[in-house]
């Protein structure tokens, strides 16, 4: 077992994986393994850390205990749909760590992307959406279940429908959807760039399709840049989803979300200079986008000259 601390958390590896405490599952922790600290001791994680790690050493089963601690516990959690930039590249960074630690590739996509991109607080966000490789999801997601029950503080399972949350702080969560490659119209693989660490031999001479984004973290310890799908295929995905003329609310409500990502993804697509859509995509994507556009202006959001420019950049002129 080995032990170690950041500013905010407390990471225990032992052989059945990465325990990621925060410092309020640290206080908690405490107390039970019946230590006691002074009021005064407790701004000092360190001095905390070595009360802790000898304990912890000689303790095997505390695990078990906290997580069990913690899933009887009940507490109601509440969705927060409109997270501030803040607490967005909190939960950003804290998946991220997460990932690191257990070794899963990943993405970020969707709105998420599309906010943390664009630096607004504006847009709605329903949900955290993650693309995977499949062996994430392997085995009805064995990894991410380990993950929720050895971090039960930082990721919370709503037992009615299995879905897991990321705590921003209390009892306000987010929603994360995890998505395999090669679903719901996202790319069947994940690439990043040849000149980053995360390229491997598998990827031969394939273009890349991830790009990395900078978290402007207050904190300089937790500054890191972390992956996002390449706008030009996150506009491709939400055109595809998109329904006219349907009468499903739930649908309806979707499609007036999505008209913001496809803004912010039209905008990045035109910073980052995304290659254009091969010549059969772009004749899918064409009478879509023409649709798209009449219920963007139905919705009080008339098309500019840029969105124009950049349709006509990627696919062509709608027309």
């Amino acid at each position: 077992m080995s032990l170690a601390l950041s500013s905010h958390h407390l990471f225990i590896k032992d052989i059945a994986g990465i325990h990621v405490l925060d410092l309020s599952s640290i206080s908690r922790l405490l107390g039970l393994l019946n230590i006691h600290v002074e009021p005064a001791l407790r701004i000092h994680h360190h001095r905390i850390f070595h009360l802790l790690k000898a304990r912890i050493l000689s303790h095997s089963a505390i695990h078990t205990k906290f997580a069990m601690a913690y899933a009887l516990a009940g507490t109601q959690r509440i969705h927060t749909r409109y997270p501030t930039r803040a607490e967005l590249i909190k939960v950003a960074w804290t998946w991220d760590e997460t990932a690191r630690l257990y070794s899963i590739t990943y993405a970020f996509v969707g709105t998420i992307a599309a906010r943390l991109w664009d630096r607004t607080d504006d847009n709605e966000l329903d949900e955290m959406e993650i693309l995977v490789t499949p062996e994430t999801l392997a085995n009805e997601g064995a990894i991410l279940s380990n993950i929720q029950i050895r971090n039960p503080t930082i990721f919370v399972k709503e037992v009615e429908t299995d879905r897991m949350f990321i705590t921003v702080d209390g009892q306000r969560v987010i929603p994360m959807t995890f998505i395999a490659t090669n679903t719901e119209s996202y790319p069947s693989q994940l690439i990043p760039p040849v000149e980053t660490q995360f390229r491997r031999p598998c990827h031969g001479t394939l273009p890349a399709n991830v790009r990395f984004m900078a978290l402007d973290y207050v904190r300089p310890e937790y500054r890191r840049c972390i992956p996002y799908v390449n706008f030009r295929d996150l506009l491709r995905q939400r055109l595809l989803r998109f329904v006219p003329n349907v009468e499903d609310e739930q649908v309806q409500t979707r499609n007036r979300h999505d008209i913001q990502d496809i803004i912010i993804f039209l905008r990045g697509s035109a910073v980052d200079q995304d290659n254009a859509f091969p010549v059969g995509v772009a004749c899918v994507l064409h009478p879509t986008i023409r649709l798209w556009l009449d219920f963007a202006s139905e919705n009080f959001v008339p098309p500019t000259a840029e969105m124009f420019a950049e349709f006509n950049r990627l696919i062509g002129a709608p027309g």
